[in-house]
């Protein structure tokens, strides 16, 4: 059964949702992407992007954070990897997790330093069932890292829930 009207279809009611706090609702049977989120990585210390229709568009000046959410998010989830190859859209081994995980101050990165990091992305997904009801599927991924250890290591784990983020679940509070 696919809904025939899409109730977020024209933009100004996924904004409306959005101001309200409500989240995106599949429409269709099929599985599609709601959501991607981003907690304590890179500059982000929380901040979720919604997909249209399945769909996301990402606009903003060079250096603006684009292709970190795509690095952080799509690339890094749909692989399970975070080899800086894997991560980079570009194929660049500059940027690795540990860097997203333990801001140096130095550089280009603009952020206080820590010695110890701990983050999270996941994705949503949401289709209607046989039955009408929404359903809904994320994965993500939880990483971790400590200066001074000896290694350079990331250690990550993986979760996959029918739960919402930010409604059934918080992950952590941003910082």
């Amino acid at each position: 059964m696919t809904a025939s009207v899409d109730p977020f279809g024209d933009g100004k009611q996924w904004l409306e949702a959005a101001l309200q706090r409500r989240l995106p609702e599949p429409v269709r049977d099929r599985w599609q992407p709601l959501r991607v989120g981003v907690v304590s990585l890179w500059e982000y210390d929380d901040a979720e992007f919604w997909y249209a229709d399945g769909r996301m568009v990402l606009r903003g000046q060079n250096g603006a954070g684009k292709t970190k959410v795509l690095e952080l998010t799509t690339l890094m989830l749909l692989r399970g990897e975070t080899r800086p190859a894997d991560l980079d859209p570009f194929g660049s081994q500059h940027r690795n997790m540990r860097f997203n995980l333990l801001p140096t101050g130095e550089g280009d990165d603009p952020r206080p330093p820590a010695d110890a990091g701990l983050g999270y992305a996941w994705i949503e997904y949401g289709r209607i069932d046989e039955h009408g009801r929404p359903r809904f599927y994320v994965c993500g991924m939880g990483m971790s890292a400590r200066r001074g250890t000896g290694t350079p290591k990331v250690n990550t784990w993986h979760f996959i829930t029918p739960l919402r983020p930010g409604k059934d679940f918080y992950l952590s509070k941003g910082g």
